[in-house]
């Protein structure tokens, strides 16, 4: 079905709810959605501002697009492009898969997908990585999505062998992931797709698995949601703006233009 912006259904019928789907508005007014992903191992952060094309006046065509180009150049907190790149590294992120955004006539939007874990950044950034801390928003949504609610609880330091997972575990986590791969290829019949969806589910809610999908490789570093969160306020809050990217990223913002249609070549 689909709603008019009014409200008003255009169809008659009504949305079905997305089972497991949380939202609300913090008390700054941030409205969330927040969905369990089928993958445990990643999860995807999209940061959607609705400002874009339809708040431009006719003299500003074109400038949402401009500023969602702008915010990758570096913020307060990330100075440079290059800085934001080594952090995308170190998350496992490469710019344009898994770090991306889009313009559209009433929203900007930014896209991020990373991996499940911490990472320390000390030597990007320069400064001392702390651990999570209880009560912001990396807690707040680590405990809707599943595992961030133990981040700042864990100590710092490296596990001894006493705490090194056991073989039965890592057994577990290497069948899981070979049953989402299958389960993603879309290559199973019926019968085997719905077999290995339940063992998957299974396996996710196997504690041990859990603890070990939680635990950093090295017991340092931040929390990647708690990164991915900081960089997208960074961006849309403390986006730094420098003139001298504007020569790049307009000629950017035009080739994009024209690949899509919008902007008629001379």
């Amino acid at each position: 079905a689909w709603l008019s912006p009014g409200g008003g259904s255009t169809s008659g019928r009504v949305l079905t709810p997305v089972q497991g789907l949380v939202t609300g508005t913090l008390p700054n007014g941030l409205s969330y959605v927040v969905l369990r992903n089928k993958d445990p191992f990643k999860f995807d952060a999209y940061l959607q501002v609705n400002a874009a094309a339809v708040n431009e006046t006719a003299q500003q065509q074109g400038i949402a697009h401009m500023m969602e180009h702008m915010a990758f150049q570096g913020t307060e907190k990330y100075p440079t492009w290059n800085m934001q790149q080594q952090i995308y590294g170190a998350l496992g992120m490469t710019f344009g898969a898994d770090v991306n955004a889009f313009t559209s006539f009433r929203q900007t939007c930014f896209t991020f997908t990373c991996k499940v874990g911490k990472t320390d950044l000390s030597a990007i950034t320069g400064t001392q990585q702390q651990p999570a801390q209880s009560g912001g928003l990396n807690s707040f949504f680590g405990q809707l999505l599943g595992f961030g609610s133990s981040d700042s609880q864990r100590p710092t330091q490296s596990p001894t062998d006493d705490d090194a997972p056991d073989q039965a575990t890592l057994l577990k986590i290497q069948t899981l992931k070979q049953l989402l791969q299958y389960l993603q290829s879309g290559n199973l019949p019926p019968a085997q797709a719905a077999l290995a969806a339940q063992q998957a589910l299974l396996l996710q809610s196997d504690p041990d698995v859990l603890e070990l999908l939680r635990a950093p490789a090295d017991g340092s570093g931040t929390s990647n949601l708690t990164v991915v969160l900081d960089l997208l306020c960074q961006m849309t809050l403390h986006a730094r703006i420098p003139d001298a990217m504007f020569p790049t990223e307009r000629r950017a913002v035009l080739s994009e233009m024209m690949l899509s249609g919008s902007l008629m070549a001379d």
